[in-house]
């Protein structure tokens, strides 16, 4: 989408957005054949309208037909996927409704939302007596350091792969709770990205280190509370 309307020389900057939804009626007028940047600049919704100025020189192009086209396709093939994603969140909430107490109790976890406490019970289930504490949880998440020795000298502690989906659950997870004010864990990994490189403390919580934690401390209380 964002290569159509460039090829047009409008410069609405929609692949910085997941969906461009906030663009949607000035997408739109443009398939409609508008040409009016003001008026389409009248179309921003909440804090887009402040930039109403910048709005018309991005909204002033030249749009031809088979570009008009390729636009309206592109819109079309959106609502399509929002269609299939509305109807797999509909599954997912009928089959995960016998376990709305444990998501409730996962949510509680700052960092984690609604849907990372469904990928959570579906990776490791409502039963969590098959491990013996969070530790081993962490570990078959890939989440828990390695322990590589030789002759007195450690090498390289990097995690196992573990459950690709648990882990990345946790570790986005994480991320969110970095950023979190007042709370444990958002205290916690800023203390510990300070001793860690840049190029690591860019990536947040998306080091192991910080997924390990939240799955050792914060899912520790819950995951005993969960398996009963």
């Amino acid at each position: 989408m964002q290569k159509v309307l460039e090829g047009a020389n409008i410069k609405l900057a929609v692949r910085r957005q997941r969906y461009p939804r906030r663009f949607w009626a000035m997408l739109e007028a443009l398939i409609a054949g508008c040409t009016d940047a003001p008026a389409m600049a009248d179309l921003a919704k909440g804090r887009l309208k402040a930039k109403h100025a910048s709005l018309i020189v991005a909204l002033t192009g030249l749009m031809g037909p088979h570009q008009r086209f390729l636009l309206k396709e592109l819109l079309a093939h959106i609502d399509e996927l929002d269609r299939h994603l509305s109807a797999l969140d509909r599954e997912i909430r009928d089959r995960v409704a016998a376990y709305e107490d444990l998501i409730a109790l996962l949510d509680s976890i700052p960092g984690i939302d609604r849907r990372t406490a469904e990928a959570i019970l579906a990776e490791i289930g409502p039963d969590v007596s098959r491990w013996p504490d969070a530790d081993h949880l962490a570990a078959w998440g890939g989440l828990a350091p390695g322990q590589n020795e030789s002759a007195g000298k450690r090498r390289s502690g990097r995690t196992r792969k573990g459950n690709v989906t648990l882990r990345s659950a946790l570790i986005l997870a994480a991320w969110a709770a970095s950023h979190t004010k007042g709370t444990f864990l958002g205290a916690l990994y800023h203390r510990w990205a300070r001793r860690m490189p840049p190029q690591k403390s860019d990536r947040g919580p998306g080091a192991p280190a910080a997924g390990d934690h939240l799955s050792r401390h914060s899912d520790a209380r819950t995951l005993s509370r969960l398996g009963g």
